[in-house]
Parts: C-alpha cells; sequence; structure tokens
C-alpha cells in the first residue's frame, strides 16, 4: 500500500475517554497494578493552561532510571510537557518523580523507538508496525512512521 501526503502513515484513532478512566482506575488497584503497571504508567503532567495535573495511562519502556514512552503527535497533551516537563509516574504501583524531554519526530531517536517496540505488538499495532516472530519490529517502517511521533525520555529522580 503506498502512502500519500494526505494519508497519515500512523493511525490516527485514539482510544475512547472513559477507556483511559478505566485504565487509571485499574492501575490504582491493589494486585491488578501489579500486572498491568509492568507494562503501563500513569504519567501525571501539569495542563499547560489550566494549571491542572493531567494523568493518562500510557505504555513504558523503563532501563534503570530512564523511562521512554511514545505517543502519537496528533495528540495534544504532550504539548504540556513543552510548558512544564516536571511529571509524576506510577510505575507498577510507585510515584516517581521525574523530568520529561521530547523528541518530536527526530530521526536520531529510531534506535530507543525500535527498542521500546521489541515485544510490545499492541504497540507496534498502534503505531501501524509490523513485527516478525520474534517481537522485532519493521525498521523501515518504524523510520517511516517515526515523524508521526513523540518520543518521551523521563529521568527519574528528578526535580519533579
Amino acid at each position: 500500500m503506498e502512502m500519500s501526503e494526505t494519508t497519515p502513515a500512523v493511525p490516527t484513532a485514539k482510544p475512547a475517554s472513559w477507556m483511559n478512566a478505566v485504565m487509571t482506575a485499574m492501575l490504582k488497584t491493589p494486585g491488578i497494578q501489579r500486572f498491568l503497571g509492568r507494562a503501563i504508567a500513569l504519567l501525571t503532567v501539569t495542563g499547560r493552561r489550566s494549571g491542572r495535573a493531567i494523568t493518562l495511562p500510557i505504555s513504558y519502556e523503563r532501563d534503570g532510571d530512564t523511562v521512554v514512552m511514545v505517543t502519537k503527535r496528533v495528540r495534544v497533551w504532550w504539548r504540556n510537557l513543552e510548558a512544564d516537563p516536571a511529571v509524576r509516574l506510577r510505575l507498577a504501583g510507585k510515584e516517581h518523580p521525574g523530568t520529561a524531554a521530547l523528541a518530536v519526530g527526530d530521526p536520531d531517536t529510531l534506535p530507543a523507538f525500535l527498542d521500546f517496540l521489541h515485544g510490545r505488538k499492541v504497540d507496534a499495532r498502534a503505531y501501524g508496525i509490523p513485527m516478525d516472530r520474534d517481537g522485532n519490529p519493521d525498521p523501515q517502517r518504524a523510520a517511516d512512521v517515526l515523524p508521526e511521533l513523540v518520543i518521551i525520555t523521563v529521568a527519574l529522580g528528578a526535580a519533579g
């Protein structure tokens, strides 16, 4: 399938708002959060206009004190991080302060994006990236969709 300039490379569908509310509640429920919290975090950012806390469930990959998350560029919540990079992350039931850095469509983030996707069929599907039988994402397709994504890297323990 060839893509035109008007056809987005990344599917633009987003979950219903009630799904985020259900997932958030589940991630705050002992027992359930231990299972889901290994792959999905609760990310809390400060609204740039409202000043209120906004909490969203988001897939993550953690390596020590660094957490990588990915979202579609067409979503707008990530823009709050441009104004205030201080975040809170709930990872496997534990709260962590952190500072977020954004990479919007940056081709240098391809290795981090491929690491994030490795073995994550659900996330790869959300970004329209096929996976091989070993759970490896198609690197060319990942490179093709990267301009439409935002890679969020959070340094845990930083002022948040």
